[in-house]
């Protein structure tokens, strides 16, 4: 009797388990999915753009939201390949490499002129847009503050993720646009 009802018991938890749902997958996003091979620049001007800096609720493997109410969500099945700071490191050196033909950009030099960037905001949200706000500095000559914002066209991680490195395109272009004032004198 006590066989039969321990045999049951055992039964009863293994078909228990059977009927838990399956675990939803994660899927994962590169920021910078789109590599490509850049030719030498014969500019003898050099920048180094050093580590992203990123708040703590950016800093962390899975995506964001912001919600109408300012609350911000994490996406628990939404995750980066890499560190966001990383990838847009990535992408910010191969984006004003392609706007900026007068100078180069790399994430490894000495003696370079520097590049900080100071990201606050990033991040898709449900009103239909992606923010990226936060400001940087060149070599201590230059400092701007920047909020950029994209329309999303469409629902979802994948479009919002597409979207995002738009805005970091944007932002390329107003550094570069900054350094070839600051070169000619004038102001922006």
């Amino acid at each position: 009797m006590k066989l039969s009802l321990l045999f049951m018991a055992a039964l009863l938890l293994l078909g228990g388990c059977s009927l838990a749902p399956p675990e939803k997958p994660i899927s994962y996003y590169l920021l910078d999915s789109e590599p490509k091979k850049l030719g030498q620049k014969a500019s003898s001007q050099r920048y180094l753009v050093n580590p992203i800096m990123l708040p703590d609720y950016l800093n962390q493997m899975n995506l964001v939201i912001r919600d109408a109410d300012q609350r911000v969500h994490v996406a628990y099945y939404h995750s980066w390949v890499d560190s966001l700071a990383n990838s847009v490191r990535r992408v910010l050196i191969r984006e004003l490499n392609e706007t900026n033909r007068d100078y180069g950009f790399t994430a490894n030099c000495q003696g370079c002129k520097k590049i900080n960037i100071q990201i606050n905001h990033f991040y898709p949200t449900t009103a239909g847009e992606v923010i990226l706000s936060g400001e940087y500095s060149i070599q201590g000559e230059i400092h701007r503050n920047f909020l950029i914002t994209v329309n999303l066209n469409v629902d979802g991680y994948p479009h919002s993720v597409k979207k995002m490195q738009s805005a970091l395109r944007i932002l390329a272009k107003q550094i570069s646009s900054n350094l070839l004032y600051r070169d000619i004198g004038q102001t922006k």
